[in-house]
């Protein structure tokens, strides 16, 4: 019994002793969070992370850089041999003599197709009562693009035109639908700063009326971060000419109205400006003129008529748009 007894005592005295050695271990007091590395590493991590942004871009901004340059002289090298290329005729071809008819038939008159200088010009379609209806996209009967497009177009099949307002913008202008070309360049290269393009419900077709032009707001500058002086009067009378070259000609629209306007449908400076591609009767074109006017931070007093061709800029503005709104003057 004394040696059993002593060895508990044994057993028991180092489990006592182990046991106290682990409490004293948690006992320990532990050690406290550095939150002053901890803030270090944040501002390291939160640094790295914007300078990643800024890196990428500068990438994407000397990406469209170097991709306006490349379109600019595409565009430019096609109105040097413009002239050399499409030119009026000098004089009225001859006309031949007419020869009799056997049997002569009445035959209701068909408009001529109209040469110019930028090809051949599709006539006015008459609606069925007679009374032709308004033409306002020229569109060429044989693709004959102008020299200045081809080269574009051949690039890019979406190309519809360029757009340029001296010391505004410069570009040319796609239309596919309203996604693509946010985040794409014109070669088709993923960019933030995407590429101008022609709203998918104002498509470029002799019936529309009102053509509406979608472009980023670059911080950079480019697309149409310029559209954003238009806010002062003196800036959008010394920029007030928008020239619109076309696939088939080259026309002339004069700026007659700077909307800055929300994007809530249920503001009192909402205006809307899409999906009106035509105005199908006169008081509508009114009603849109009227509510042009209000929110106008820019009015020019020029007269629009309803039977004007329009065209329309448009940016965000923060969470706005800003509108700079034209009509056509020449040709």
């Amino acid at each position: 019994m004394g040696r059993r007894s002593e060895r508990h005592d044994r057993r028991s005295g180092g489990r006592r002793y182990r046991s106290a050695l682990t409490d004293s271990r948690m006992q320990k007091p532990r050690r406290r969070l550095n939150w002053k590395n901890v803030a270090i590493l944040v501002c390291g991590a939160v640094l790295a992370v914007s300078l990643m942004k800024l890196i990428h871009y500068g990438i994407s901004s000397a990406q469209r850089r170097d991709t306006s340059q490349e379109l600019q002289a595409l565009h430019n090298a096609g109105q040097a041999t413009d002239s050399a290329i499409i030119q009026l005729p000098t004089q009225a071809p001859a006309t031949p003599a007419p020869q009799a008819a056997a049997t002569p038939e009445p035959a209701t008159a068909q408009p001529a197709v109209r040469q110019t200088a930028y090809g051949k010009i599709m006539p006015a379609t008459p609606s069925p009562g007679g009374t032709p209806k308004p033409v306002y996209q020229q569109i060429g009967t044989n693709k004959q693009f102008l020299a200045e497009m081809r080269a574009l177009y051949w690039k890019n099949k979406d190309t519809i035109g360029w757009i340029n307002i001296p010391g505004v913008v410069d570009l040319p202008v796609v239309y596919r639908d309203n996604v693509y070309y946010l985040t794409h360049d014109f070669n088709g290269k993923t960019n933030n700063g995407g590429t101008l393009f022609l709203d998918v419900l104002h498509p470029f077709k002799e019936s529309t009326q009102h053509l509406v032009i979608h472009g980023h707001n670059m911080k950079d500058g480019s697309m149409f971060a310029h559209l954003t002086h238009y806010q002062s009067p003196s800036y959008a009378r010394d920029h007030g000419l928008i020239n619109w070259s076309s696939m088939y000609r080259k026309e002339v629209y004069e700026i007659y109205a700077v909307d800055v306007i929300s994007t809530d449908y249920q503001s009192p400076r909402y205006i809307a400006y899409l999906g009106t591609s035509s105005f199908k009767t006169e008081d509508q074109f009114n009603a849109f003129m009227a509510q042009v006017k209000q929110n106008a931070v820019y009015w020019k007093g020029i007269e629009v008529k309803p039977t004007d061709a329009l065209i329309t800029l448009s940016t965000c503005l923060e969470d706005d748009r800003i509108l700079v709104m034209g009509k056509r003057v020449s040709p």
